[in-house]
């Protein structure tokens, strides 16, 4: 019985090949997009997944709360001495980690490099965290103050393609020209799932040597960030409840909870809930499904709209004997073998794509990467694809009565159906193109929108030791190069968020208002250097040696102190231990990422803890001001390498994934218009057939080819403005749930909306403009002489 609904299907599928190739068309199309959108869901899924016993590894997070200053924080970094606290004081805590990571200079033999991503951890990183070992023992790896664990990728840079023929564990290595150390061990590259990226691994007390002590200790600054892993059976929600309160009780005045986070969870979470990696997966996934039900869509309209084609066959088999459930089992066969061949093409156009789709999604996916149950999903889905588009076609077909069928007295039924599935396609279309054009827009905005500071030809690099001597060295060099226009040092980069502190004072500030506010420490030029615009006062200046206590604020701080920028200039102000004055205050710019608003920011003068050199050079020829600038380098510095990055590429990297979203999102867009248009060329095709008689009929009563032309085309385009009536609404209150992640951002305004609807019926209009004048072009003689 299978094998011959099967066979009929072939052959059906054959004879009425407008259909079958309207239907594999879009079919196969929206299997492509669902098999890359469930790779890429798969992906997201699978990071740190890898790691043995994941379920008893937790993130330690903080929640700062300033209730007199209206602040919220969520910090993913702690204190230095939690970790070694949480581990003595609580049993149900096998192990605590923490680390953070650094550039470091390396020399190995006659190879001076910068390598980054170096992890600076505690000995206990390897038992918590399940990275191959592929040379040493673990549990030594990090024991020896002198050692350091290189990935493979490095074993293969710094000693050869060869070097598991060499015995490279006890091999020196030089690092910032100051330390000596040996590899204790190798381990395999963090797969590209790993939430943890490293190329090295340190003992922690390089932390130390580079930072101070101060970082072991101090309960008032966060650096690092922490983990732990719990003992078996240990409910950890129980356990972060009693140590809630560690900070506030080692650090008197503080105000930081403590929470932990399961680490198979922190790939996809946000933890201020702005721009949560959820939100997207769950956006994705439900682009798909609209996609498929597009095409689903299609296979209905079509299925009934040729009714009338089959039901002749139908009454010939009712008359014969053949059962309702025979016929029902026949058209589901259909519909099925139909979604088993869009799936094989499906399968093909996703191997020619794959590499378009991993540039669009900045994924790297692999076939590898399907497993069994990748497999049995999607072999799930086709067949639930096939149920679903084949079922109300297959009711709807079998209930034709034989009698009314051979008599030609039947009357279809289903109109009103098939105009509320093409309503219902062309409004998921509409809610796709509208969100496209949002977050195109969104986009745009973001990258071109001031920023309080130039971008343009500013290069940053970052310089290892104490930076005095080389800044000194830098700014003595740089007066012998015009095209070098400005050069100053920072601990940071502007447009990496910046760290944060509460330890201040000002004139007037009320003792019991706790606050949290950025800050950065800088040379002096920082403002000429990157643009940044003053509102009152002055930059810092060597001609004032005090400036090495005063600081300069943004106007986000002056807002928090409560006085105008020119009021606030020569009041007292307070950061750490230094008591010194505001000598200027400057325009907001932005530092963090445009879904957090500008925050309080101090500017503060400290060229000692200037890693990070930034210039500006000149752009009328920019190889000849970068030699100028590696000269100048070679010179300062000349054991460290000319790595440098330019700031305006940093920019965009920030803004990548919104970079990747908008990609697809005009993707799905294009797909979704495709598939419908498509689906709507066929059933126009349809139509048309039916109505040769009524145009017939209406050019023998003297229409003209106008009048058909529309006749035929309104009830087209009425469905696709019902479409609009209900999907704009939709679209647009979607999209501004999704622009409020963001402290600045466009309106969806109404141009928008009407630009979404002249696009639908313009591509409506277009799609059955073929069978429009092909049905009104028709000799009425030839129609009317076969009715």
């Amino acid at each position: 019985m299978v094998k011959n609904y099967f066979t009929i299907a072939l052959r059906v599928l054959r004879r009425d090949r407008l259909f079958s190739i309207v239907n594999i068309l879009g079919l196969s199309v929206g299997l492509t997009t669902v098999l890359f959108i469930f790779l890429w869901v798969k992906d997201e899924l699978s990071f740190d997944q890898f790691h043995k016993e994941i379920e008893s590894i937790y993130y330690v997070y903080e929640h700062q709360e300033y209730t007199n200053s209206s602040q919220s924080f969520y910090s993913y970094v702690t204190p230095g001495p939690l970790a070694p606290t949480l581990q003595e004081k609580y049993p149900e805590i096998e192990h605590a980690v923490r680390f953070t990571w650094a550039t470091f200079n390396v020399k190995v033999g006659d190879l001076l490099v910068n390598e980054d991503q170096v992890y600076m951890t505690d000995q206990s990183f390897f038992d918590v965290f399940s990275f191959p070992v592929l040379r040493g023992k673990r549990e030594t790896l990090l024991t020896d103050p002198s050692s350091i664990v290189i990935t493979r990728d490095l074993a293969v840079k710094y000693f050869g393609s060869d070097w598991e023929l060499q015995d490279v564990v006890g091999q020196a290595i030089r690092l910032d020209d100051k330390w000596n150390v040996a590899v204790s061990g190798v381990v395999e590259n963090p797969p590209r799932q790993s939430g943890l990226q490293f190329h090295a691994v340190v003992p922690f007390h390089f932390l130390s040597d580079r930072w101070g002590s101060w970082v072991e200790t101090d309960w008032g600054s966060n650096a690092l960030r922490t983990y732990v892993k719990l003992t078996p059976g240990t409910n950890a929600q129980a356990l972060a409840s009693t140590f809630i309160d560690e900070v506030k009780t080692q650090n008197e005045g503080s105000n930081v909870e403590l929470y932990l986070l399961p680490f198979s969870d922190l790939h996809l979470t946000a933890l201020n809930g702005k721009n949560d990696p959820k939100t997207y997966l769950r956006i994705f996934v439900v682009a798909a499904i609209f996609i498929l039900l597009i095409a689903c869509i299609n296979f209905t309209n079509l299925a009934t709209a040729r009714a009338m084609k089959r039901a002749k066959e139908i009454g010939v088999r009712k008359s014969i004997g053949a059962m309702r459930n025979q016929l029902i089992g026949q058209y589901l066969m259909e519909s099925l073998v139909l979604a088993l061949v869009s799936s094989i093409v499906a399968i093909a156009l996703a191997g020619v794509l794959l590499p378009w789709f991993n540039l669009a999604s900045g994924k790297q996916l692999l076939w590898t990467d399907v497993d069994a149950a990748f497999a049995i999903g999607l072999a799930a889905i086709v067949g639930l694809t096939g149920l679903f588009a084949g079922i109300y076609p297959a009711f709807y077909l079998s209930s034709f009565k034989p009698v009314e069928v051979l008599k030609g007295t039947v009357k279809l039924q289903g109109g009103l159906f098939r105009k509320v599935l093409v309503i219902l396609q062309f409004t998921l279309s509409t809610v796709l193109i509208l969100s496209t054009i949002v977050v195109n827009r969104q986009l745009s905005f973001m990258k071109n929108k001031d920023l309080g500071y130039k971008l343009e030809n500013v290069i940053y690099l970052e310089v290892k030791g104490d930076p005095r001597a080389a800044y000194k060295a830098l700014e003595a060099g740089a007066a012998r190069f015009p095209d070098i226009i400005s050069l100053t040092v920072a601990d940071q980069v502007p447009i990496d968020g910046g760290y944060s502190t509460g330890n201040m004072d000002w004139e007037g500030k009320d003792p019991e208002m706790d606050v949290n506010v950025y800050f950065i420490n800088t040379g002096y030029s920082f403002l000429e250097t990157l643009g940044i615009e003053l509102l009152a006062g002055r930059p810092h200046s060597r001609e004032f040696s005090t400036d090495t206590v005063n600081v300069v604020i943004n106007e986000a701080m002056a807002k928090l102190i409560g006085r105008s920028p020119e009021e606030l200039v020569g009041e007292r102000f307070r950061l750490w231990q230094n008591e010194g004055k505001i000598v200027g205050v400057v325009k907001n710019y932005h530092f963090e990422k445009m879904n957090a608003e500008i925050g309080p920011q101090v500017i503060s003068l400290s060229p000692r803890r200037g890693n990070n050199v930034i210039a500006r050079i000149s752009g009328a020829d920019l190889q000849a001001s970068l030699a100028s600038l590696q000269t100048i380098w070679e010179e300062a510095v000349p054991n460290q390498p000319f790595d440098y990055s330019f700031l305006d590429q940093e920019f965009n990297e920030v803004y990548e994934k919104e970079a990747q979203v908008s990609q697809l999102f005009t993707s799905f867009s294009v797909i979704a218009i495709l598939i419908s248009s498509i689906g709507l060329f066929g059933l126009a095709s349809f139509v048309a057939a039916q109505m040769r008689r009524e145009i017939g009929l209406r050019k023998v009563l003297g229409a003209t080819m106008q009048q058909i032309i529309f006749a035929f085309s309104k009830r087209f385009l009425g469905w696709v403005i019902v479409a609009n009536i209900i999907g704009l609404p939709v679209g647009y209150w979607l999209m501004n749930l999704w622009l409020e992640e963001y402290a600045y951002r466009i309106t969806v305004q109404p141009i928008m909306l009407a630009a979404v609807a002249l696009l639908t019926l313009g591509i409506t209009l277009t799609t059955i403009l073929y069978q429009s004048i092909s049905s009104a072009a028709t000799n009425p003689a030839d129609v009317l002489r076969h009715e």
